[in-house]
Order: C-alpha cells, then sequence, then structure tokens
C-alpha cells in the first residue's frame, strides 16, 4: 500500500500536477517531499523544471545544481554558473545538455543507450530532426517511455510538428487536449 505521508508518493504527485501544467501544486508537493526526505536527487531536479516553468530560474539553477551534487557530479554542478536570469538559466541548460549529449555519444559504441536519452536531449537542445530521428528509433525498439508522449511537459516543443501527432497516433496513447 502507498504510504500518503511518504516523500515518494507526494514527489510522485508533484509529478502529476507538472505534468498537468499546475505548477505551484507541483512545487508546493516538492517541497513537502524535500521536507520529508531532502536527500532525494530526484525531487530536487523535478523541482528545478517546475521553478524554471514558472519563470523562477534562480531557484531553477539552485534546485538542478543541488541535484547534481546528490548524484555525485559536483564538477557539472559548478559549471550550471551563478547566472539566475531568464538568458543565464537557458545558456546554463543548453551547455548541460550538449556536455550530456557528448557524454551518450561517447558511451554508445561500448553500451546501450536508449534512443529516449538522445531524444530528449536533442529535445533540450532545440534539435527536432535528430529528436525525430530517435524517437522513430524508440518506436522501433518498442521503448516503454514512449507511453508517456502525450503527457510529458518534456515533448512540448515537438508538439506543433506534424510528426508528433502522427508518432502519437502510432503509439497508440491518446492526445493531450
Amino acid at each position: 500500500a502507498l504510504n500518503p505521508l511518504s516523500a515518494e508518493t507526494t514527489k510522485a504527485l508533484g509529478a502529476t500536477y507538472f505534468w498537468a501544467g499546475r505548477h505551484d501544486l507541483a512545487i508546493a508537493h516538492y517541497e513537502k517531499a524535500l521536507a520529508l526526505d531532502p536527500t532525494l536527487p530526484q525531487v530536487h531536479d523535478l523541482l528545478a523544471d517546475a521553478y524554471a516553468a514558472k519563470g523562477m530560474y534562480r531557484q531553477a539553477l539552485d534546485s538542478r545544481r543541488t541535484y547534481l551534487r546528490l548524484e555525485g557530479a559536483l564538477a557539472e554542478a559548478e559549471k550550471l554558473g551563478t547566472d539566475g536570469s531568464e538568458t543565464g538559466y537557458h545558456a546554463a541548460m543548453r551547455a548541460m545538455h550538449q556536455r550530456y549529449l557528448e557524454a551518450l555519444q561517447r558511451a554508445a559504441p561500448t553500451q546501450y543507450v536508449s534512443p529516449m536519452e538522445f531524444a530528449l536531449t536533442y529535445i533540450a537542445l532545440g534539435e527536432r530532426d535528430r529528436a525525430f530521428s530517435k524517437l522513430e528509433e524508440a518506436f522501433g525498439q518498442r521503448a516503454p517511455w514512449l507511453s508517456s508522449l502525450a503527457a510529458d511537459p518534456a515533448f512540448d516543443p515537438l508538439r506543433p510538428d506534424p510528426r508528433f501527432s502522427k508518432l502519437v497516433a502510432r503509439v497508440g496513447v491518446p492526445a493531450r487536449p
């Protein structure tokens, strides 16, 4: 049974609110989860996304930095910088995603790297064609995460592209209104 007072359950509820576009409630639940257990890295990562969605870029950088430190990526955490402006935040995220892409590319020849990891990174970098190529590869592999296409805000940059609605239909999940 789920413990409604656990940090994990509170985090999951926060994620549900985030995916529904209810960022204030997502932030409140992520903060509550961290009050219960401040050592959960993923909650800091999710909170960073919610802060960024609200335009709270300084808080987003701080949360992302905490996430990276908890994951042991101390050097990466320091590379984020301290510019909490919108421009500074987006530049920091772009640089972080570029470094992550390079790490994925180095790993791919010797170990399996999910095409979804590449796709999400390409989306973050604004490289739509490459993202769609990797999503097609993921579709060919029947990647489980494809079931989240219609709801996950990470795919929002692709929604206006007709290829996205066609892919969602092929996956067989209902489109988000």
